[in-house]
């Protein structure tokens, strides 16, 4: 289960992006799964690559979840600029 701040933004995407974002997620649980099997067939290397790629993934999920973020303008006019 996703975050609610994480789900409140994956339902803000597009319904094409949505399924972007789905597989991502499944991509990167993959990777990580199999980088767990490669760990303990002692496989170092090959988990490496598989954790590295997993991160990838993951970042460009982020990516596309913060595209659809928008911040909360200030309360007041006066926060917009600060004082010298």
């Amino acid at each position: 289960m996703l975050p609610t701040h994480i789900e409140t933004l994956y339902a803000q995407l597009p319904e094409t992006q949505k399924l972007v974002a789905f597989a991502l997620q499944r991509q990167a649980s993959a990777l990580e799964k199999w980088a767990a099997q490669q760990r303990h067939a002692g496989n170092t290397h090959g988990a490496r690559r598989c954790t590295h790629d997993a991160e990838a993934i993951r970042e460009r999920l982020e990516e596309l979840l913060l595209s659809v973020w928008k911040p909360a303008p200030p309360a007041h006019a006066s926060d917009w600029v600060r004082p010298c």
